[in-house]
């Protein structure tokens, strides 16, 4: 009966291993053709446009308003998180603040191509 116990969890942590090793390859990919559609990416405006220039200035307004964000976020939970449920601050508007200033940084960067595919496009692989 331990015998069976035993090949039961390890059967157990081989399948997590197994899934653990897919979702670091997915996320793999994912980073690569992030990396990649920054690298190559093509604007919807010409460059030196004010419609460019407007995009990727909005672009870093929302990194500097994600990174803002998630330190408030991460200030405000503080040692709290273990002993009680927060519900004040950023934790008032949203159920994970984290979370939600990673997609608006992860938006800007998507602007940083100078288009509103790459916002969209990065908003989306960073909020699934």
């Amino acid at each position: 009966m331990v015998d069976e116990v035993k090949v039961s969890a390890a059967s157990q942590v081989d399948g997590l291993g197994g899934y653990q090793q897919m979702r670091r390859l997915v996320l793999a990919v994912l980073v690569a053709v992030l990396f990649a559609a920054l690298l190559f990416g093509q604007s919807t405006f010409p460059p030196d446009t004010w419609v460019h220039e407007s995009i990727e200035m909005f672009g870093v307004l929302l990194i500097f308003l994600g990174v803002v964000g998630r330190l408030w976020a991460t200030l405000y939970i503080g040692g709290r998180k273990s002993s009680e449920v927060v519900t004040g601050g950023p934790y008032s508007v949203t159920r994970n603040p984290l979370y939600v200033f990673s997609t608006v940084a992860a938006a800007g960067v998507g602007a940083q191509i100078g288009s509103f595919t790459g916002i969209i496009l990065f908003a989306l692989l960073c909020a699934g």
